[in-house]
């Protein structure tokens, strides 16, 4: 195994500095060429993406942001319910005798998340085709397809 010294390594290769007082900055205010760190990976880049490949106008944007946006608040509802039911069935463990009655009273959360989730995507691909014109529905079937994307 070789080792190099750290003088062998480009720092940042496809940082850009605007200014030469700028690497006297704090590192968190510094201007890189990066657009990847410090922004966060909720509704905003699946929308951006699907803005860049749709070719969608503001309109179709906003709307779409608020379809994806119920869409991720319903996963992370379901994350919640998952979680719960998982400690029922932790709790069910402790006792010396399980009922199958009980493990189902436990798992029934993950039931009825499944059956919303299910309900939120049926609507959320409904408003999207109203929301899309041909081309972009066809496109957006190719993503969907490709696994580019996912409901």
């Amino acid at each position: 195994m070789r080792f190099y010294s750290w003088h062998c390594y480009p720092v940042h290769a496809c940082s850009v500095r605007s200014r030469s007082s700028d690497r006297h900055a704090p590192y968190s205010t510094r201007q890189h060429g990066s657009s990847r760190r410090g922004g966060g990976f909720g509704v905003r880049r699946p929308l951006r993406y699907l803005r860049y490949q749709l070719d969608l106008d503001e309109s179709q944007t906003r709307r779409l942001a608020a379809v994806l946006n119920r869409l991720k608040l319903e996963r992370d509802q379901g994350q919640i319910d998952e979680a719960r039911s998982t400690q029922a069935l932790a709790d069910l463990v402790m006792h010396e005798k399980v009922l199958p009655e009980e493990v189902k009273a436990a798992l029934a959360p993950r039931l009825k998340t499944a059956e919303r989730l299910q309900a939120e995507i049926a609507l959320s691909l409904a408003e999207i085709c109203e929301i899309l014109d041909a081309d972009q529905r066809d496109v957006f079937a190719d993503l969907l397809r490709d696994g580019a994307i996912s409901l």
